[in-house]
């Protein structure tokens, strides 16, 4: 029987070996919750990760504790926990300009008391935290990862993640202790964020999707994926919040509700035979070397990573003249062929670079 709300607890006994938990859920199953909350009643130090520093000040957002006396503003992710288990967690501005701040337990004036129970910090200002040693935390807590749509976000952010972790980390592993945990927490809204990029998991993810998977534990690399299926009870009471109604059909319901990556498009991706198709060129991308294959009876492309030992045009996408290069002379044609519905693509990861080229790399 699954439990009512998602529980991280769950995903940590049942993985301990991992170090990456990737989570994926709707709106509303405790994914934040479970997760704080476990780490609190456990003792585990944490780092709670927002994107920018704009984000930190606003879960910072509260009176002062001299002003008791009404209602105290509180934007803080533990608000619910306390009120559901009668904690006093609050978070505390250390230095707010520069996205910093911390977890206390909160006195009966509203002061912080006691020890850290967790660090606040913006991922944009990863490149100010190095040196710091913050090796008595044992996870890092990443909210929201996957961006909203509107949401502006650099190309770079899964390197400036690996970053901080690897800051964090490495007391740790020098003195013996046990590996940082990495949770990333996300509604399934974009497939090809920079993070499921940078850490090479979009296929993986995509194969997920379409195969309609829960769970993938990628046990040579400890990096388990969960996209959570809610229970029974919990959805079909979720299911009945007027908004669902009033939205019925729509894609946010699709991703929100029943935790599709409903605003990628996977129409042009399945597996082909290779019968009457020629290699036009391949490339090497992410370290994988891919093949675009032409049906000149049906003028249809397949990129795919079957190997052709004849196939001599090459480009080589870790070198910048070869990406210029490859836009110019591949990228445009192939992505109007992919709108004319005349390409097939074997893996999500490929279909992305061709349809989002200037996003994943600068291009004048």
């Amino acid at each position: 029987m699954k439990k009512y709300f998602y529980d991280v607890e769950d995903d940590l006994k049942k993985y301990p070996e991992a170090i990456i938990y990737i989570i994926l859920g709707g709106r509303n199953t405790g994914k934040t919750f479970s997760t704080l909350k476990y780490h609190y009643e456990k003792d585990k130090r944490f780092i709670f990760i927002k994107r920018t520093i704009e984000d930190i000040k606003l879960l910072l957002a509260s009176d002062k504790y001299e002003s008791i006396g009404k209602e105290q503003v509180d934007l803080s992710p533990f608000k619910s926990i306390n009120r559901e288990y009668g904690y006093n967690v609050g978070a505390f501005d250390i230095d707010k300009t520069n996205g910093i701040g911390a977890f206390y337990n909160r006195g009966e004036e509203g002061e912080p008391t006691g020890n850290i129970v967790g660090y606040l910090l913006a991922l944009s200002a990863v490149y100010k935290f190095k040196g710091f040693d913050l090796s008595d935390v044992e996870s890092i807590i990443f909210d929201e990862f996957i961006p909203n749509k509107w949401e502006r976000v650099r190309r770079d952010e899964g390197t400036q993640l690996l970053e901080l972790y690897k800051t964090v980390s490495r007391a740790r592993e020098h003195k013996g202790l046990d590996p940082l945990k990495l949770i990333c927490l996300a509604n399934s809204i974009d497939i090809a964020c920079p993070i499921i990029q940078e850490f090479e998991l979009i296929n993986d993810i995509a194969e997920m999707e379409v195969n309609n998977e829960e769970y993938l534990y990628i046990e040579e690399r400890r990096i388990l994926i969960h996209k959570i299926k809610d229970s029974k009870e919990f959805y079909d009471k979720e299911a009945q919040s007027p908004i669902y109604q009033a939205m019925a059909g729509t894609k946010w319901v699709d991703m929100a509700l029943e935790n599709k990556f409903a605003y990628n498009d996977f129409s042009q991706i399945s597996k082909k035979k290779l019968k009457n198709y020629q290699c036009r060129f391949y490339f090497n991308y992410r370290n994988q070397y891919y093949y675009c294959y032409y049906n000149v009876d049906n003028n249809h492309y397949y990129i795919n990573q079957i190997q052709d030992n004849k196939c001599d045009k090459f480009y080589d996408l870790d070198i910048e003249i070869d990406q210029g290069r490859f836009f110019l002379e591949q990228i445009i044609d192939l992505k109007n062929e992919t709108l004319e519905g005349n390409a097939t693509y074997s893996a999500y990861g490929i279909y992305d670079l061709v349809m989002n080229y200037k996003r994943i790399y600068k291009i004048s």
